[in-house]
């Protein structure tokens, strides 16, 4: 069977994964296996506050300007701001995990040090402690 891409291109079909049981063979057979590992990006996301009131959320001007006074971050990252006000750094490729990792934590700790230097801070969670939804 085939099917059209987005783009107007013809290709096989690949079947969906009938159940949990067949999606979780598949990785096993698939996406666990050992080999080399290639190269490795990573991202994270914070949630920012402003430290004299951690319930306050930074406002947009805020944040662009924290992100504006940023110098060029040493493990090459850019950084983003979600639509919800979320910080998301985020890296490039690197030749290994804990090539990435370094990378990650380098960049990190110049943008935690900016944002407190703006009074505001970072916290390094998938959802937001501070103002629950």
């Amino acid at each position: 069977m085939a099917c059209m891409t987005s783009d107007g291109v013809v290709e096989p079909c690949i079947d969906p994964l009938a159940s949990a049981e067949a999606a979780a063979q598949h990785i096993v057979d698939a996406c666990l296996t050992d080999g080399p590992v290639g190269r490795v990006g990573l991202e994270i996301e914070a949630h920012c506050y402003d430290l004299a009131d951690a319930s306050r959320r930074p406002g947009w001007d805020e944040l662009t300007a924290a992100i504006a006074g940023l110098p060029t971050l040493p493990g090459g990252s850019l950084v983003t701001v979600e639509p919800g006000g979320a910080v998301e750094l985020s890296g490039p490729p690197e030749s290994d995990p804990l090539s990435a990792v370094a990378a990650m934590r380098s960049d990190r700790a110049v943008l935690r040090a900016a944002f407190a230097q703006a009074g505001l801070g970072l916290v390094l969670l998938g959802a937001d402690p501070l103002r629950p939804a």
